[in-house]
């Protein structure tokens, strides 16, 4: 079962050796944490309703480099595209020599 420190989940103070959890507790933070209805009852999004306009401008900033792939692509044929991406921008990079 899942153990967790008492207080940490649950709000109860006092006690800092950890508890089993029971079936109930796991329903309790189940329910609690839920984002179920959290947006209507005929949203079709979710969380998905988190990823606003300014997130997606902040994420875009965050991008360094862009390979366009399809989803054919194995990761290891991605991880050799980028490798060789990085070599094609910097001979110096060690696994270009």
């Amino acid at each position: 079962g899942m153990t967790c420190a008492a207080g940490a989940v649950d709000g109860r103070e006092g006690s800092s050796s950890p508890r089993k959890l029971t079936k109930s507790d796991i329903d309790d933070m189940m329910k609690a944490l839920s984002n179920w209805g959290r947006w209507g009852k005929n949203d079709q999004l979710g969380a998905l309703n988190l990823i606003t306009a300014k997130k997606r401008r902040q994420a875009v900033a965050l991008v360094k480099d862009v390979i366009a792939t399809t989803g054919s692509v194995t990761v290891a044929q991605m991880r050799d595209r980028m490798a060789a991406s990085r070599c094609r921008r910097s001979r110096q990079a060690p696994q270009c020599q």
